[in-house]
Formats: structure tokens, sequence, C-alpha cells
């Protein structure tokens, strides 16, 4: 009977000490700080070897699609009307750059239409009407075009002369138009000849243009992602997602959004990349050492393989080329 005391007292000291040294594994666990990788020519090769792209008159993107690295870019300003550049690399590796896959004149199209980049689709158009590219991403040939849609009162005022908008979901982007008042459609591409519709009878949507539009996977909401005040949109009950006081409900800090994930930056040094689903759970938390700060034109951020990349235009060796910072959230 004497022993049962003296038993207790012992596992109670050894449950301790084992909590006690999870503990410290954990803590050293979360301390790691982690570094950062970057390749000031991406490729090894210019992206644009003729030159076409100027840094204070052009806009340039970076995306990733699979094996491949999509580079696109058009001069805001040109006298001779727009012109579409595209470079594409396949692991890594250059297969064309600086192709000029489309043009539209300024005698016979507008000169200021809007161009969305989706990967390999490039959706474009003004007031009037709204058509999409197809480009072969192994040779830059263009493979299809075709107009999407055509608006009844095409707009007068600049301030309506932009009808659609980028839009992402987890596994490919789009744009999403109004089609009438309180009435959208959402088009990605692969999925051309079926558009999304949308109804939005309290106009919620057209109030959160110049947020992040997201889908999410399930195709029921959709989500207004920015670093300041995110919100959500019920697209079965035609009405945002409102809290418990009857306010719309937000959710703060979120950076970007890739395939299916939202991400979340603190920047300090360190600095640290948080994971979030599509329901604002956080998934993980990673810490770098922060990274020499890029003085270049920023052309994206992309998610490979559970690494982040931060691309940046880099006048390298006087070359058009690009820089690209990795960020691994892998143990």
């Amino acid at each position: 009977m004497k022993t049962r005391p003296r038993t207790l007292i012992l596992l109670l000291i050894c449950f301790f000490i084992s909590l006690a040294a999870s503990a410290n594994g954990y803590a050293a666990q979360s301390a790691v700080i982690k570094s950062s990788s970057t390749s000031r020519q991406f490729g090894g090769a210019p992206f644009d070897p003729e030159r076409t792209f100027q840094e204070n008159n052009t806009e340039l993107k970076v995306q990733e699609k699979g094996d491949y690295t999509i580079v696109t870019w058009s001069k805001i300003y040109s006298p001779d009307g727009q012109h579409i550049y595209m470079s594409v690399a396949k692991n890594n590796k250059w297969l064309f750059r600086g192709k000029e896959v489309l043009t539209f004149s300024k005698a016979g199209d507008s000169p200021s239409k809007t161009i969305v980049f989706a990967n390999n689709y490039i959706f474009f158009g003004d007031k009037k009407s709204l058509q999409v590219a197809t480009i072969n991403l192994e040779d830059g040939q263009l493979t299809s075009q075709k107009t999407l849609h055509v608006w009844d009162k095409p707009a007068s005022s600049y301030a309506t002369t932009r009808k659609f908008f980028p839009i992402e979901t987890n596994d490919r982007s789009g744009v999403i138009y109004e089609t009438e008042k309180g009435k959208y459609e959402i088009v990605f591409e692969g999925e051309l000849s079926k558009p999304l519709k949308i109804d939005d009878p309290k106009n919620k949507i057209k109030h959160n243009i110049g947020s992040e539009f997201v889908l999410t996977s399930k195709r029921d909401r959709l989500i207004f992602a920015s670093p300041t005040v995110t919100t959500v949109f019920n697209i079965k009950k035609k009405d945002m997602q409102y809290d418990a006081r009857g306010y719309d409900w937000i959710y703060r800090g979120i950076s970007f959004y890739d395939s299916g994930r939202f991400y979340a930056r603190e920047y300090s040094d360190p600095f640290s990349i948080q994971a979030i689903d599509e329901n604002f759970k956080v998934l993980s938390k990673t810490t770098f050492k922060a990274p020499a700060a890029s003085a270049g034109y920023f052309a994206g951020i992309t998610v490979k393989n559970n690494v982040v990349r931060d691309w940046n235009f880099n006048a390298f060796q006087g070359t058009n080329s690009l820089q690209v910072t990795n960020f691994n959230l892998g143990k």
C-alpha cells in the first residue's frame, strides 16, 4: 500500500519531464528561421532579348501553370497600337522568348483595350465587347480567338469603360464581368463555353471592385481579398456573409491567393509567410530571414511545389531579365 503514492509521484515526474521535452522540441521547431534563395537571371538568359519591355511604360506579369512559366507584357502607351509579347519556359528552360502574340492596331481597334492575362489565355476588350485569344505554350502560336460577350449598351464614360476583371480559383484563372445590372458571368481558361452565372440583386460585387476576386474551389462563394479587409459573398444566398452584429464578416492581412490557398506575409526581419485555407484556417507559418530588397519592377507571385516565388524585373548585365526569389514552405 505504501508503494502506490511513491509510484504515482514517479509517474507524475516522468509525465512532466516528457511534457517539458515536447514543449522544448516544439519551441525549437517553431523558432527555426529559414533562408530564401534568389536567382538573378531566371532561365539563364533574358526573357526579352529585343528589349521591348520598358520598365516605366509596360505591364509585366509572370504566371506558372504546371511545368510552364509564362511571362507576358504589353506597353501602356504606344503610338502604333497595343502589342502583347510572351515568353515561356518549361521546367525553368526557355522555349521561346519575346514573341509578339497579339497586336491591336490603333486604326482598327480601340487604343485602350483592357487586357487580362490568364496563363496562355489572353482576355481583352473595351466598352463594346469581351474577347479571348489562346496561345500555344510550346511555340507561342495563336490557336484560337473568339468573342465571349457583347454589351447591349456600350459604356460612354471613362469611369465605366472597364467591364471585366481578373478572377482566380483553385486550378485556373479567368475573368468576371457584368452582363446587365446585378447579373454576372465568370469564364475560366479551359471552360469558355461554360460560364458561371451569378445574381447580385444588392450590387455587392460592384462595390468590391478593386479587391482580388477569388472563387472558392466548391464554387459557392466569391471572396474579395485585400491586405486590409477581405470579405465573402455567398453565391447561393446572393448576399454577403455577415457577422453576429450584422456587418460584413471580415478577415485581415491576406497578401495573395494561389491554387486554393491564401497567403499572408508579416514583413519584418525575420518575416513569415502563413498558408491559409479557403475557410480562413491557418495551415502553416514559416519564418525566413529577410531577403535583400529588389528595386526592379514587381512582376507577380507564384506558388509551385509549396515554394512561394517572388518575381521582379532585373537589368542583369544590361539585359531584360527576371529575378526570382524562392521561399520554401516545406520542412
